[in-house]
């Protein structure tokens, strides 16, 4: 049971890049040759669709940490502002508990 991670691209194989066998006579060195340009662009191609989306992950990566900063900020000033009016003790205060006498 294999899970397929989404954004996460497989290697393509010989069979889903549809490249076909080749037979085992001698004189075959054209298609070696064919073969292995082949087998170069596809890498070449897997390589860069790769390398674009590790540039797009590490924008949002820092996209992220911006925006982490920024919300940060605005809770302290929000938190810096409650404590100099007074306003973050009656938040924090709690109402006691109420409890119930049970007579058996």
């Amino acid at each position: 049971m294999s899970q397929k991670i989404a954004g996460l691209l497989d290697i393509k194989t010989s069979q889903k890049a549809k490249i076909p066998s080749k037979s085992r006579g001698g004189g075959q060195e054209y298609l070696d040759l064919y073969l292995t340009i082949k087998e170069k662009e596809r890498l070449k191609n897997y390589n860069s669709v790769i390398g674009n989306c590790v540039n797009q992950t590490q924008a949002k990566l820092q996209e992220l940490d911006r925006k982490l900063e920024n919300l940060e900020e605005s809770l302290l000033k929000k938190n810096e502002h409650a404590i100099s009016q007074g306003m973050a003790k009656k938040a924090i205060a709690k109402k006691p508990v109420k409890t119930m006498v049970l007579d058996y």
